[in-house]
């Protein structure tokens, strides 16, 4: 796999122009094979796992014409839930400024429109949340784009229901001999942090600190230096959240229509299993 977890290159037009234009040799075809450089002959595949593809027909027509014959894997969820760990996570990581999810989900009308109410958003796209749950009408269009015997529909809710099962199917659409020691585990559990000052240094730094990261990024040539991320660490705990019972009604109802055109790509009733418990 991939160096980099999720190196988001083919969405690379979703991000703001200021972040790419800091660190320009990153965005590179060259640098995006890079990540691969480790591969050894033996190695019969290699990939990366960026969730932005799915909703990015841009990203998708590129992957098309530039990657030989791929395989694609999409793993689908409950889009309420998706919502609400999206929301969650950018607000951790500081690009959602509203202060609760439903009033996220108010400003829908013009964050679709790509009126995006935060300048600390990196990539303001993922703030669309409508846009960015409809995983029905997505994972159709990936289906009108490439061969169905290349691409894998996953249920999130499998892996950790029955990971093993979910672990050879893997490898079979691959075409690789199945390993049983192979270990599929969820990550990204919902997170907040325990001191919210130290949070906002980390995400939303000072102007002069963020220069002087930008200098040495530029002389390193590099995306990260890995401070972010060891912070990250330290103030970190992992945290649960509950949505309110009207808004939930309210965001089933209106992803109804698209759950059930997932549910017939899937061959499973999605709406029952996801919302009747």
């Amino acid at each position: 796999m991939s160096r980099l977890k999720e190196p988001g290159y083919f969405s690379r037009h979703r991000v703001r122009e200021s972040i790419r234009g800091a660190n320009p040799s990153v965005w590179t075809y060259d640098w995006y094979l890079s990540l691969f450089a480790d591969a050894k002959p033996n190695h019969l595949i290699v990939g990366e796992s960026s969730t932005s593809y799915l909703r990015d027909e841009a990203a998708l027509a590129e992957i098309q014409s530039k990657i030989h014959d791929p395989r694609i894997i999409a793993m689908v969820r409950d889009p309420v839930k998706l919502i609400s760990s999206y929301y969650h996570f950018l607000q951790f990581s500081g690009w959602e400024t509203a202060p609760t999810l439903e009033a996220a989900w108010r400003l829908q009308d013009e964050r679709c429109a790509g009126r995006v109410d935060s300048a600390s958003a990196n990539r303001p796209d993922t703030l669309a949340y409508r846009n960015l749950a409809q995983l029905g009408a997505q994972t159709e269009r990936l289906l009108q784009l490439f061969p169905r015997d290349r691409v894998l529909v996953l249920i999130s809710d499998d892996l950790g229901a029955c990971p093993d099962a979910l672990g050879k199917r893997v490898q079979d659409f691959l075409g690789v001999n199945y390993d049983s020691s192979l270990e599929l585990r969820k990550d990204n559990s919902a997170r907040a942090p325990h001191i919210k000052a130290l949070s906002d240094v980390v995400k939303r730094p000072p102007a002069w600190l963020s220069a002087a990261r930008d200098r040495v990024k530029r002389t390193a040539g590099v995306r990260s230096l890995g401070i972010r991320t060891a912070l990250d660490k330290l103030n970190v705990k992992k945290d649960s959240h509950s949505i309110d019972a009207h808004l939930v009604s309210e965001l089933q109802t209106y992803f109804r229509p698209d759950v059930e055109l997932l549910s017939e790509i899937v061959g499973q009733d999605l709406v029952t299993r996801w919302w009747s418990r």
